[in-house]
């Protein structure tokens, strides 16, 4: 069985991104420095021999992913597997007011992650159940084969930790920049982490390493 190369590309920021505003199901675009950095992460992948290239439904995920895409004559195959999760009552609210409003659910998505679930929203348990079902069915499709699957921070979080072995308690050791390059390497269900959060070809390798995650 040949090894399956997989891509995980987060999207390019959007203007929620620098306001710190709870995104999940609202369309939010990519701003200009979204757009900018799509681009150059198009530019980053072109030598990649990609068989195809899922996204998100989402505008943010999707015209990143088109970035990508375009330059190989592909068309962007939109999976909903790999959307943000719901964040119900959380969505398009800053995260200073849904720490003032929701004070105990606040604390866990800050200090045990594992055990949160947004008012009315979807719990990291379910968003990583049917991601990472997903991405097995990929990568035993595409065996032997290289593509790129462009999505968001918490999916891409939750994939990369499936791949290590770890649970969602660690969700917040795995940083994910806007327009980060994480590589996979699958042979069967045996998962390689080859790269994660590289954002090496947005920025200087300082800027990088002083980043937040946002």
């Amino acid at each position: 069985m040949g090894t399956t190369t997989i891509i995980l590309v987060r999207h390019g920021e959007t203007d929620w991104n620098k306001e710190k505003i709870f995104r999940g199901r609202i369309d939010v675009p990519l701003n200009e420095k979204g757009l900018m950095q799509a681009r150059r992460t198009a530019a980053a992948l072109r030598e990649i021999p990609l068989k195809a290239v899922y996204s998100s439904p989402l505008a943010r995920a999707h015209a990143t992913a088109e970035a990508i895409a375009e330059a190989r004559g592909l068309a962007v195959i939109k999976d909903e597997a790999f959307n943000d999760p719901s964040f119900g009552l959380w969505e398009g609210r800053p995260v200073a007011e849904v720490a003032r409003e929701y004070p105990e659910e606040f604390r866990n998505w800050q200090e045990a992650p594992h055990l949160w679930q947004p008012p009315g929203g979807e719990s990291l348990a379910s968003v990583r159940e049917r991601s990472w079902r997903r991405l097995l069915e990929l990568s035993r499709e595409y065996a032997g084969e290289t593509l790129a699957i462009v999505s968001h921070r918490v999916v891409l979080k939750l994939l990369i930790l499936s791949a290590l072995g770890l649970d969602e308690s660690k969700f917040w050791m795995i940083a994910q920049s806007p327009c980060a390059i994480n590589v996979l390497a699958c042979t069967g269900e045996s998962f390689t982490v080859n790269r994660i959060n590289e954002t090496c070809h947005l920025e200087s390798l300082a800027e990088a390493i002083f980043k937040g995650d946002h």
